[in-house]
């Protein structure tokens, strides 16, 4: 027999051994010993066929008992044990360890480990990503072994989940074929500095930091988070003052300014120049501003 095939299954053709020459013979499972398993089986003329699904990995197996009689009524019976050849079943699902993973973690970082299910104990499998439903990132990832692996850099802030399409394929060539939504898990961004490339003053003069453009981006925050920045200088002093929205603070040294994103970025590019330096008396030269948020 065979396992899997659409039934009925032709098991074997059946013959009868008689002294009387061109005799016919009915064929017919019977109760007795070595007929466990007749309710599986049919016979059609003289062919012995399936009538239940068999399954190597369930019974490797079966046995039956079988009359034959001749035209004149005189019958004998026997019984016959039924071996189940295996054969090769696809994987039956796939499943990963893990479908979550950090933004913008290195490049070949493990997501999660790959396993299949089948019905074949012991068999084992190839797996790669395949194009169709739910492979839309495939060129993401990339598989070495059973581990699916990062391919790119990724950014929550563009995609929060990502979809590949993975084929589990067996030792005889079977495959099968799953889709998985991985999950990327938001870091927090601190928000971007941006300073001019330098300013210039005048020796013993109170010199304008003048900021052409908004300084500070908000990463993953929102314009209103409120945020602590601080100016520090080696030499010389900042020179500022409160406003509505901005708390300044400190020393002229290092001088604090409190607000949200969006008031300190208006506080910083009012026109008015309200951040001043003002450098040590007979002092010449560069000197270092320091912008930490």
């Amino acid at each position: 027999g065979v396992q899997t095939c659409a039934l009925p299954i032709l098991v074997g053709t059946l013959s009868t051994v008689d002294p009387d020459a061109g005799d016919a013979f009915t064929y017919t499972l019977v109760a007795g010993d070595g007929a466990g398993d007749n309710t599986s089986f049919e016979i059609v003329g003289n062919e012995l066929r399936t009538k239940a699904a068999v399954d190597y990995e369930s019974r490797s197996g079966y046995s039956v008992r079988v009359r034959t009689t001749d035209s004149g009524g005189l019958h004998t019976e026997r019984s016959f044990a039924i071996t189940i050849t295996n054969i090769d079943d696809a994987p039956s699902a796939l499943s990963m360890s893990s479908a979550t993973v950090r933004e913008d973690v290195a490049i070949g970082t493990v997501v999660g480990t790959l396993s299949s299910t089948d019905q074949d104990a012991g068999d084992t499998f190839t797996y790669t990503l395949v194009a169709g439903a739910g492979g839309s990132d495939n060129a993401s990832f990339r598989i070495v072994g059973n581990e699916i692996r990062t391919a790119a850099t990724l950014d929550y802030e563009k995609r929060s989940t990502l979809d590949v399409r993975i084929r589990a394929t067996d030792a005889g060539g079977l495959f099968a074929e799953q889709s998985f939504a991985i999950t990327l898990v938001n870091v927090k961004e601190a928000p971007a500095i941006t300073l001019p490339s330098g300013f210039t003053g005048v020796e013993d003069t109170t010199a304008t930091l003048a900021f052409a453009t908004p300084p500070f981006g908000t990463g993953d925050a929102s314009p209103k988070t409120s945020v602590r920045v601080v100016l520090r200088v080696d030499r010389g002093n900042i020179l500022a003052a409160s406003t509505a929205g901005v708390t300044v603070g400190g020393t002229g040294r290092s001088r604090t300014f409190a607000g949200t994103i969006a008031a300190l970025n208006g506080y910083f590019t009012d026109p008015a120049g309200r951040i001043r330096y003002q450098p040590m008396p007979n002092d010449s030269g560069s000197r270092d501003i320091t912008v930490t948020v």
